[in-house]
């Protein structure tokens, strides 16, 4: 990445920070409240990662 590329993902982080007053748990309490919009891509990350996990236990078991 280049200065510039890094330099615009500051800024995005720093506005999205501005939007929740600089506090953490703020975000984290949006994010949380929009996870029902997601519920299916969660619920396939979950299955992908515990399919994931079990992949790694039978190479390294």
């Amino acid at each position: 990445m280049n200065d510039e590329t890094i330099n615009e993902i500051r800024t995005i982080r720093h506005l999205i920070s501005d939007d929740f007053s600089h506090d953490p748990q703020n975000y984290i309490d949006y994010l949380k409240s929009q996870s029902h919009k997601y519920m299916d891509q969660i619920e396939r990350y979950k299955t992908l990662s515990e399919h994931t996990e079990h992949k790694d236990e039978l190479l390294t078991g």
